[in-house]
């Protein structure tokens, strides 16, 4: 089964259900690391998303795969991103 939490659904036009294409690239993305230098342009709106789908591929994960340790540090990575974004408010 796959999830669909990864990806903005959208229903298209003419079609009967919601638009999933590039999902297994967004699942393989959260899966990777994301290092500061790949977060330190990106808007703060962004980062948020990132958080957010990080969070919920670190609760697919189990304890003490590489997958985990990775998304963790994706986590720390995206809220020191956000900590020194301009304009920051936190979380």
């Amino acid at each position: 089964m796959q999830s669909r939490s990864l990806c903005r659904l959208c229903v298209c036009p003419g079609t009967n259900g919601p638009d999933v294409r590039g999902l297994e690239n967004k699942e393989e993305r959260m899966n990777t690391l994301l290092t500061i230098s790949e977060l330190q342009h990106r808007t703060e709106s962004d980062l948020r998303a990132l958080f957010r789908q990080a969070s919920q591929a670190l609760a697919r994960t189990a304890a003490g795969t590489p997958e985990r340790r990775n998304n963790l540090a994706t986590l720390e990575n995206i809220a020191r991103a956000l900590a020194h974004a301009p304009g920051a408010r936190g979380f």
